[in-house]
C-alpha cells in the first residue's frame, strides 16, 4: 500500500517538476520559481530513490522496511540537490562535495545506530 501510494506521488512530483521546466527557465528566473524548481525535483529524487531501494532490495533478496527506504531516499535526495546547489552558487568542488557526503553519511550512521 505505502509503496503504491508514494509511485503515485513521485508521478505528480515528476509531472510538477516537468510543468516548471517547461514554463520557465530556472536560471534567469526569480527566487519563488527556483524555490519551486528545487522543491520539486527534491520531491521527485526522494520518491525515485525510495523505490529503487525499495524494488533493489526486494531483487537482491534483503527486503528492506519503507521507513528505512524513505530515509535513504531523503539522504540521497539531499545529497543530490545539495551538489546541484553548490553548483548553482558556483562554488562546487571536491571539497564541498566529500563534506557534504560526509554529512549524509554521519546522519546515516546516526539513524542506523538508534535503530
Amino acid at each position: 500500500m505505502n509503496t503504491a501510494l508514494l509511485f503515485i506521488f513521485t508521478i505528480f512530483s515528476l509531472v510538477s517538476f516537468g510543468a516548471i521546466l517547461w514554463g520557465s527557465d530556472p536560471h534567469s528566473a526569480d527566487l519563488s520559481v527556483r524555490a519551486l524548481f528545487f522543491g520539486s525535483m527534491f520531491f521527485s529524487f526522494v520518491g525515485i530513490f525510495t523505490l529503487f531501494g525499495i524494488w533493489g532490495s526486494k531483487l537482491l533478496g534483503r527486503p528492506l522496511e519503507f521507513k528505512g527506504a524513505l530515509r535513504r531516499g531523503f539522504l540521497f535526495s539531499a545529497l543530490a540537490i545539495s551538489i546541484i546547489i553548490l553548483e548553482t552558487f558556483s562554488v562546487l568542488n571536491i571539497g564541498n562535495v566529500l563534506a557534504v557526503f560526509l554529512i549524509v553519511v554521519a546522519l546515516e550512521m546516526v539513524a542506523i545506530y538508534k535503530k
